[in-house]
């Protein structure tokens, strides 16, 4: 069996990056979470000119893929997913009857991420990006990124004019067309106030509106009676 020197550099090496795959990953991706819509869209390009299945990558590619990456739900972009971050033996009969009632108004269209060693985040849901980024990433190119931002500030301006016409509106906020156009996706939280048997906020789904970064522009709760196995908002 061939030997080869072990030199300075290689303990380095060693030192500098005794990163397991999932460390790896993390380190990776945290890298992506900063790229922003601009900074995503040379890897759509080359999306659009590699293709987008697995099978036209190079054997090496895929290797590095499949030590590295994480397995994805086919249709996560498409439906709204709800995380559990919580997994204490006290939550399994509560998170069960979340699953039921899910399952019943949803049936199969439907993505709920539930794995302790994926998922366990506790109050720390943004972390979620680590595992999966794919959430972050754009539906549209750049280009059209920016259009919907022009619009949604023309929109603004359009908004500050009538209300300085003496035109009553609920108080929503100042830069509302802003931000909504700032969002990339939205997830649910089902953590352990959701699942807690009493409590102010016991029951309730913590629904969050997310950017490209990550970062969350709205956290609205919703009641979710699990007990009873129904909801009294639309999620």
């Amino acid at each position: 069996m061939e030997d080869p020197i072990l030199s300075a550099a290689d303990l380095f090496l060693l030192e500098d990056s005794p990163l397991s795959p999932d460390a790896q990953r993390e380190q990776i991706f945290g890298e992506f979470t900063t790229l922003g819509v601009d900074g995503q869209q040379s890897y759509k390009d080359q999306q659009e000119q590699r293709g987008f299945r697995w099978s036209v990558l190079m054997p090496e590619e895929r290797g590095i893929l499949e030590r590295v990456r994480q397995p994805v739900p086919e249709r996560i972009r498409e439906w709204t997913p709800w995380l559990r971050t919580c997994y204490e033996p006290s939550t399994e009969a509560a998170f069960s009857r979340i699953v039921d009632r899910l399952e019943s108004q949803f049936g199969g269209q439907i993505i709920i991420l539930n794995n302790h060693a994926l998922y366990n985040f506790g109050p720390d849901w943004y972390k979620i990006f680590l595992r999966i980024p794919q959430l972050l990433e754009y539906w549209d190119s750049a280009e059209g990124y920016h259009e919907r931002l022009q619009e949604a500030l023309r929109a603004e301006s359009d908004f500050d004019e009538e209300r300085e016409d003496n035109i009553t509106w609920e108080d929503e906020g100042d830069y509302l067309y802003y931000y909504w156009a700032l969002v990339v996706g939205r997830i649910h939280i089902v953590d352990k106030t959701t699942m807690a048997s009493e409590g102010r906020n016991a029951g309730k789904v913590r629904t969050v509106w997310f950017d490209a970064f990550g970062r969350a522009l709205w956290t609205i709760p919703c009641w979710m009676n699990i007990r009873a196995g129904s909801t009294d908002r639309d999620l």
